[in-house]
């Protein structure tokens, strides 16, 4: 089903001359990532680290000719921060965009105020 839709937005985006932005995001905790170490025989390996919250959270968007688009914000993704990408990919492309992405929250409410105040008319066909 998926394939169908995808090829549905790519028939759609060729037909209306669009760019096909694929887009997700992330969260990049730095916390350090222990599997093996080592010790004397006889001794239990005691590692010291300092634990915390700090995290990268990055958006990145990818267009089928490979080009890559990105922000990186050193706190949590907002639903201002997807309405800043689609703005940031506009005028890097100045293109029509079709953007293709999962349905996490942070793309729903400002997005479609984005869109029903005209932003349709400048990223989608």
């Amino acid at each position: 089903m998926a394939h169908r839709s995808l090829a549905g937005a790519e028939k759609k985006a060729l037909k209306s001359g669009s760019l096909i932005v694929f887009i997700d995001e992330a969260a990049f905790y730095l916390v350090p990532g222990v599997v093996k170490t080592y010790a004397p025989r006889g001794e239990r390996p005691i590692l010291k680290s300092a634990h915390g919250y700090d995290h990268l959270s990055v958006m990145s968007g990818i267009t089928r000719s490979g080009k890559f688009y990105t922000l990186v914000e050193n706190r949590g993704l907002r639903s201002t921060d997807s309405v800043l990408f689609l703005k940031h990919l506009h005028r890097q492309t100045s293109d029509k965009l079709v953007v293709i992405w999962d349905s996490c929250a942070i793309h729903r409410k400002e997005v479609t105020t984005l869109m029903a105040e005209g932003g349709a008319k400048l990223y989608s066909s």
